[in-house]
């Protein structure tokens, strides 16, 4: 999980897989949690002032541990430039951060 890069006004899947122990390929079941992606303007945000979207992702393979997230086309609507996301998974009522990284919004050409 790293760097997101996408065009402004595109719509597509962003995959991920959880790992319980990357390393030795062992995925981590995520049967019953929820993942939701946030991408804000600052990198260490204190509140939702700045916040461009959040969208909860869908499971679409639980037992080897696979999520994406859609973000519309009116989500990536957005001035070119760098903003910052991270994926959190929820269990119960627990949040746990998986990665915080770059979303990179570029601008396309016929846009």
């Amino acid at each position: 999980m790293s760097d997101i890069i996408i065009y402004r006004k595109d719509s597509y899947q962003i995959q991920f897989t959880i790992w319980e122990d990357k390393e030795a390929g062992i995925p981590l079941d995520i049967t019953g949690k929820t993942f939701y992606m946030t991408v804000n303007r600052d990198k260490n945000p204190t509140n939702t002032d700045n916040q461009i979207f959040s969208i909860t992702g869908t499971i679409s393979d639980p037992i080897n541990g696979v999520v994406y997230f859609t973000p519309s086309s009116i989500e990536t609507t957005q001035t070119a430039g760098t903003y910052y996301y991270d994926i959190v998974m929820v269990t119960a009522s627990n949040p746990r951060t998986l990665v915080k990284a770059k979303f990179n919004i570029l601008q396309g050409i016929k846009q």
